[in-house]
Parts: C-alpha cells; structure tokens; sequence
C-alpha cells in the first residue's frame, strides 16, 4: 500500500492506514434513513435533512445504503421501520419528531419496538439553553421533543 501524499509505502500503524482501516470498517456498517413527512412527497418541501444527514455521514466514513421516503400516517410508518430494521444496523427516522399532536413517529416507533418513552433531562437541557440564547424564552411544547424509546 503506498502513501498518495509521499509516493512511499505507508506501513501499519500510520496515518493513513489507520484512516484506510477505519473508513473499511465504516463500509461494513448497514445504514438506512427513513424521512416521514407528506409534505416531503407532495414536493412541497425540499428533504435537507436527508442531505444534511448524509452528508454528516460520508465525512464521518459511513455510508447510507437506502433512504425511505414514507407519508405520516402510522401503517407506513410502522412498515418502513420494520423493514429497515431487518436490513441495517443503524435506522435513522427523521420529521414526525415535533411538538404538534399529529407528530406520530416516536410513539409509533417506540410501539414497534416494545419500548415505552422515556423523558431525557440532559437533551431537555441542552435544548432549553439553546432556544433561549435564540429568543431569551423556553419553549415548554419543545419539552416534546426530548420523549424518546427507552435504550436509545
């Protein structure tokens, strides 16, 4: 194995094998994205977070192996999940995550996995430092946002 940078033979233990090494080991990771959103479908709202996501992703070595698109209502939901989670190691959700009543996918995906939500103080904390440097409010209906399956 040669070192591109120097023309030289690049030896275990070196940079660059190591970053070799890692981004091999990073390629064995199956990683699969499930966006929820009718807006998304409907082509009213670009997916940046899926861009963004992924993005994220392949600079960290990792590599998104399929991406889902799926309307907000629970079945497809439910059904996207569980497929994805038969295929990857590492399953993704985004949108659905909101404070408003008709965000569905934490409780629907909690409810597949057998899990009951669980409150998380550090986000909630987190974010409440955040939202207040932004506006010098909290938001209580944020506090949502920070419900999540126990264990993940």
């Amino acid at each position: 194995m040669r070192c591109p940078r120097r023309g030289r033979p690049g030896l275990p233990g070196t940079r660059f094998a190591l970053k070799r090494w890692r981004q091999e080991r990073h390629s064995l990771v199956k990683i699969e994205l499930i966006n929820t959103g009718s807006e998304l479908l409907l082509g009213r709202v670009l997916n940046t977070h899926q861009q963004w996501i992924c993005r994220q992703l392949a600079d960290a070595g990792y590599e998104v192996a399929r991406q889902t698109c799926v309307s907000d209502d629970g079945p497809s939901i439910q059904a996207a999940a569980r497929e994805a989670l038969g295929r990857a190691d590492w399953v993704i959700a985004t949108g659905g995550l909101g404070p408003t009543s008709d965000d569905l996918t934490r409780e629907l995906l909690a409810q597949l996995l057998g899990r009951k939500l669980v409150f998380h103080p550090k986000s909630w904390s987190a974010l409440s430092v955040t939202l207040s440097r932004a506006d010098g409010r909290r938001r209580p209906a944020a506090a949502s946002k920070q419900w999540r399956p126990r264990g993940l």
